[in-house]
């Protein structure tokens, strides 16, 4: 029996998973790099020594990546991708989905819109068409839920394939939290930090 209610919660859970797994990523890759300078500053001084100076530079070259990035793409780039795209054989359902998103959030139906408007649904037009590349059925889902468009009835397989996500991000959150370096970073008592670092070292 169908029930939409089985989508939404699943849509929640992998929503929550995905910010849950940004997060984990985020602190991981702080614990390394302290970490990496702990390991230095006790094997190899003089590398910690010019750590500084080469932190500088990394966050110089990052920041004008960012602002590189953050460049308004034009309407041609995504008109062209969309017609990439849907030469693609592609699931019928993911593509009819799609196609409902955009008639509300393509740039062209935005331009009289107020400014806060075009950038919210900007944003779920650019994650529609990355989940439409992915065939990320339910990333598409979520941005449809959010602008109140009617969910599709999914076939097994689509649950199958939305179970398997899921399961692949509590797997990978899994790995990341049960290392002595989650533990760590993340523990509060400093014997225990300390005892944790002597062991990672």
């Amino acid at each position: 029996m169908y029930d939409e209610r089985k989508i939404k919660l699943l849509i929640l859970r992998n929503s929550s998973l995905k910010k849950e797994l940004a997060i984990c990523k985020e602190m991981f890759q702080e614990a390394k790099r302290e970490f990496d300078v702990i390991y230095k500053e006790k094997f190899f001084p003089e590398l910690a020594a010019s750590k500084e100076e080469q932190q500088k530079d990394i966050s110089t070259k990052e920041d004008n990546n960012q602002q590189q990035g953050n460049k308004e793409k034009s309407k041609t780039f995504y008109d062209n991708q969309i017609t990439k795209v849907e030469k693609e054989k592609k699931d019928p359902i993911l593509k009819k989905l799609f196609k409902n998103l955009a008639s509300e959030t393509h740039p062209d139906k935005l331009e009289q819109k107020p400014e806060f408007e075009r950038e919210e649904k900007h944003k779920i037009f650019k994650e529609s068409l990355s989940a439409l590349e992915s065939d990320d059925i339910i990333t598409m889902l979520e941005m449809a839920m959010k602008l109140g468009i009617e969910l599709p009835k999914l076939t097994k397989q689509h649950f199958v394939d939305i179970d398997r996500k899921i399961k692949s991000m509590q797997k990978e959150i899994s790995a990341m939290t049960r290392t002595y370096l989650w533990c760590w970073f993340t523990s509060e008592d400093e014997e225990t930090k300390e005892r944790l670092s002597n062991e990672l070292l």
